[in-house]
């Protein structure tokens, strides 16, 4: 251990000195147009992809870039999607850590942006470019890091294991089914290490110790056999449709507060310095209305009440109505078999169960007030657990250390304000190992969004907590 602090004082200092490097490898990732949205930007995903595995492979790893054949139907084109495992074994008597990172974007139009979103732009202080705070910004880190600790140790103090994904920002469907039948890849990993936008103002970084989770309901509704002609049948019917609505309206009142009973009932409550450090967050009302260009928001009034409801309380979404008469032309069929679809984000401590009950219980009896005539059936079509962890476990306390050691002072950590991280929560569901949420960027940036952007400072700290951290973890 010793030995390992002395070098790594070495390895920040050598962090320092290849910022430009650093740098370059950002603008150079930041140029590949790897939108995986958009099927005519799917080859550059791969290009990303490659130039990834090869830096990786520089630094001694050994990488498998694997083809999904079992992506969603708008990935069954050339070239064929794939995914990159990489692996870096130093020693079996080491713990392993498992790090996820993707390099897709989702598109961005010019004429929104400063400058062209798909070249790194620096403007008093800041990095402009698609993916700087998504993706390509923290696998740099990474990479420089793993970089720093071979030329100065030429080791690294754990076995590392990386799955680089092409394919996050469209849900990593066919990446998730692989990553289920490849179980093995993870049967010696002790952690896994998502980065996440945690911050919340500009002085003290944030650690969470919590992920939001989901459920996605459906409400299917049938009427008739078939669907009918309104001309014929109009007026005689019970229609699916009509009851949809009327259900759906009863979850939430004329504010859209929600309205089943029983959804609130076991979300965490907020401790004194997890509310202090929503009142402390950066976070504009007016700007925050002038980018989607609305004029009311809901909570406005208050900051503190809207971050708590945008991060630390459930919501309700709606999200469509499958089977129903979705075409601009206008049409005279009475769809007689619908699924209305809507979603809860869920909170720690909320547990699955209790929540799926409290949703039928209340629909159920909402059919029975509202006198609903046609047949009803609820559906859970997707679901995920949130979770949230000690903020003073082990592997908590290495985090706590390797963010002290660059910051230079106490970072905040949280299990209340929780990071809404699907993919972790999905790796969390399918591996089940200790999950570490490093801090990249503020969680107020223009994340996915035009202009998106990071300040430098924290950019090149990113590195060095990836670095520090690497030490701390092997020390556990």
């Amino acid at each position: 251990r010793e030995t390992l602090e002395a070098q790594l004082g070495t390895v920040l200092d050598c962090i320092e000195d290849q910022v430009d490097r650093c740098i370059e490898d950002l603008d150079h990732l930041v140029r590949i147009k790897s939108i995986s949205v958009d099927m005519k930007f799917r080859k550059f995903g791969c290009d990303a992809l490659v130039w990834v595995a090869n830096r990786l492979a520089a630094m001694k790893f050994r990488t498998n870039i694997i083809p999904i054949e079992n992506a969603p139907t708008s990935c069954l084109h050339e070239p064929m999607q794939k995914v990159l495992f990489a692996n870096y074994f130093s020693s079996p008597t080491k713990c392993t850590v498992f790090i996820y990172a993707h390099v897709d974007v989702v598109p961005a139009e010019r004429d929104c942006w400063f400058s062209d979103p798909f070249e790194l732009n620096v403007r008093e202080g800041l990095f402009y470019g698609r993916g700087v705070t998504s993706g390509k910004g923290m696998l740099v880190g990474w990479l420089h890091a793993i970089e720093c600790w071979l030329k100065v140790n030429e080791d690294l103090p754990i076995n590392v294991k990386f799955i680089v994904d092409m394919l996050h920002e469209v849900g990593s469907e066919g990446v998730q089914d692989y990553v289920q039948s490849r179980m093995d890849f993870f049967l010696d990993v002790d952690y896994m290490i998502f980065d996440a936008n945690s911050f919340l103002n500009a002085e003290r970084p944030v650690i969470a110790c919590g992920l939001t989770g989901w459920a996605h309901f459906g409400i299917q509704l049938r009427g008739a056999n078939k669907s009918v002609d309104a001309g014929l049948a109009g007026g005689l019917l019970f229609e699916p449709m009509t009851d949809l609505c009327h259900l759906m309206s009863s979850m939430v009142s004329s504010q859209q507060e929600l309205r089943i009973p029983r959804i609130d009932h076991m979300v965490r409550r907020l401790s004194v310095s997890e509310w202090q450090l929503l009142e402390t967050a950066e976070f504009s009302v007016p700007k925050y209305k002038d980018r989607l260009e609305i004029r009311r928001l809901r909570y406005e009034e208050n900051k503190v009440n809207l971050l708590q409801h945008r991060w630390c309380k459930p919501t309700i979404c709606m999200h469509g109505i499958q089977g129903s008469d979705n075409l601009a032309e206008c049409s005279r069929a009475l769809p007689m078999l619908i699924t209305g679809k809507f979603s809860l984000k869920l909170v720690p401590d909320q547990e699955l169960p209790s929540i799926h009950n409290a949703v039928q219980d209340h629909l159920r009896r909402m059919c029975t007030e509202l006198e609903v005539n046609t047949d009803m059936k609820v559906m859970l079509l997707d679901a995920c657990e949130p979770t949230s962890w000690s903020t003073s476990s082990r592997y908590t306390n290495a985090l706590t250390q390797a963010v002290r050691d660059v910051y230079m002072k106490d970072p905040v950590t949280t299990a209340g304000i929780a990071i809404c991280l699907p993919i972790a929560s999905v790796y969390r569901k399918l591996v089940n190992k200790p999950i570490l949420l490093v801090p990249y960027s503020m969680r107020t940036d223009r994340h996915l969004h035009e202009n998106e952007s990071i300040y430098e400072d924290l950019f090149v700290r990113h590195s060095k907590v990836c670095a520090s951290l690497l030490f701390e973890l092997s020390s556990i």
